[in-house]
This record gives C-alpha cells, structure tokens and sequence, in this order.
C-alpha cells in the first residue's frame, strides 16, 4: 500500500510540475526599465582601469524638498 500511495504523489507531483507553466499567467510590465533601453554607465574610480580588480564603496547622498508618492530606486550589483 506505501508503494501506491508513493506512486500517486510522484505522478500528481510531476502533474503539478509539468502544468504550472501553462496555469501561471504572466504580467506586463509597467516599469520604465523594461519598456524603454537603459541608458546607465558603469561607475568608475577615476584614473584606474575600468577592466581591473578592485572593491569599491560608493554612497551617495542627496536632499528632498518633499516626499514624493513615490521614489522608485534601481540597482544592479
């Protein structure tokens, strides 16, 4: 009986797998990002080879005259 019941989880567990790409449903995108090219640069320490090693730390710091409804912030590291 354990056998059965082993064989029954397996064959819903693959079920569920093979059809969840079909059930999940995709969203579009609403960010800017995605719709429009990145016209970002790589940050650089000046003087130094932009190919070669090193560990930078770099912050930025900047002041708000308000609070805006939203500050949307992207990042890759």
């Amino acid at each position: 009986m354990k056998s059965m019941k082993a064989f029954c989880m397996k064959t819903l567990s693959f079920a569920i797998w093979m059809f969840l790409p079909f059930i999940a449903l995709s969203q579009e995108s609403k960010f800017l990002l995605i719709n429009k090219p990145w016209t970002a640069s790589w940050i650089t320490v000046p003087g130094t080879n932009p190919n070669g090693y090193g560990v930078y730390y770099f912050r930025k710091s900047f002041e708000l005259n308000s609070v805006p409804e939203k500050f949307p912030v992207y990042f890759i590291g």
